[in-house]
Formats: C-alpha cells, sequence, structure tokens
C-alpha cells in the first residue's frame, strides 16, 4: 500500500499494487509507490500554476507519468 498526502492537507490518495504482478518477477508495490509519488508531484503542480485542483487530474498525470513502469494499481 502507498499514500500521499498534501502539506496543506487538502488532498491524498491511497493506492495498493495488483499482486498477480508478483508471479511475473515484478514487484507490485513499485508502482503503487511511483503512482503516489507521481500525484503528489502533480498536485503541487497545479497548485503552483494557480488552478483549481480537479482529483481526476491529478490521478490522470501521474498516470501518464508512470506508463513506463510495469505493473498496475488500484486507487483512491
Amino acid at each position: 500500500i502507498a499514500i500521499f498526502i498534501t502539506t496543506d492537507g487538502r488532498c491524498f490518495g491511497v493506492a495498493d499494487g495488483v499482486g498477480g504482478w508478483e508471479e511475473m518477477g515484478i514487484d507490485p508495490a513499485i508502482y503503487a509507490r511511483s503512482l503516489m509519488k507521481n500525484c503528489q508531484k502533480s498536485y503541487d503542480s497545479i497548485v503552483a500554476s494557480n488552478k483549481d485542483v480537479n482529483v481526476v487530474e491529478v490521478l490522470k498525470k501521474a498516470w501518464e507519468s508512470c506508463k513506463s513502469i510495469t505493473g498496475s494499481s488500484t486507487a483512491c
């Protein structure tokens, strides 16, 4: 399980890597951690540009940043 919480407390996320990837020798936690790390970066970028925060946009940008990582995850 991976999480992020913004310093302003306005946004947080939880992700859990899909364990089935272990059968292929891939650590599912790597994807989940990367997704949450990129959610934090996405949120910070949106706030820095003075735009309204849309959590779907935060997650979408994070997902796009993780396309080069093999894996998958549930995310809230």
